[in-house]
């Protein structure tokens, strides 16, 4: 028999956020099952720290008396991962006149024809914000392509 019951993961985090932030002792969750596969799972989460609970393990038996999820129980059982995933995000955000600016300087280095860098640098400076946006992407996208070697890159920082 497994001794972690991943279903039961699920079921004792809800039922445990529909209390939050008050707690309770696993025999007052509808869940509860009365054998050691139930204080393993509780143990599981408390070590994935998805819960926290005061227990007896310093008598050498690990026996939860009460539990309650905690803020990363709540976002691991969000479908969106919760303020987690929002605090985790990384936002850059550049304003289009720099990255214009940073196209046009790289354009004016290129020795295209002037009359090509010419009508590049007018379509650049006509771009609107969402043609900008698809520009950005397209680009960064074709820079990354184009690393030669982005495990030498990445170790470098």
């Amino acid at each position: 028999m497994e001794k972690i019951d991943y279903a039961l993961i699920n079921e004792i985090l809800n039922e445990l956020k529909g209390i939050y932030p008050s707690s309770a002792s696993p025999n007052q969750l509808k869940c509860y099952k009365n054998h050691k596969d139930f204080n393993d799972t509780l143990f599981y989460l408390k070590q994935h720290n998805l819960v926290e609970c005061i227990d007896l393990s310093d008598t050498g038996i690990f026996e939860i008396i009460d539990i309650k999820i905690n803020h990363r129980g709540i976002d691991y059982i969000a479908p969106d991962g919760g303020l987690t995933s929002k605090l985790n995000k990384i936002t850059v955000e550049f304003d289009n006149v720099f990255i214009k600016e940073l196209f046009i300087n790289k354009l004016e280095k290129d020795k295209a024809p002037p009359d090509k860098i010419h009508k590049a640098k007018e379509l650049i400076q006509n771009l609107s914000i969402e043609g900008l946006k698809h520009l950005c992407t397209q680009l960064l996208t074709v820079g990354v392509d184009k690393i030669p070697n982005v495990f030498d890159l990445i170790q470098k920082i």
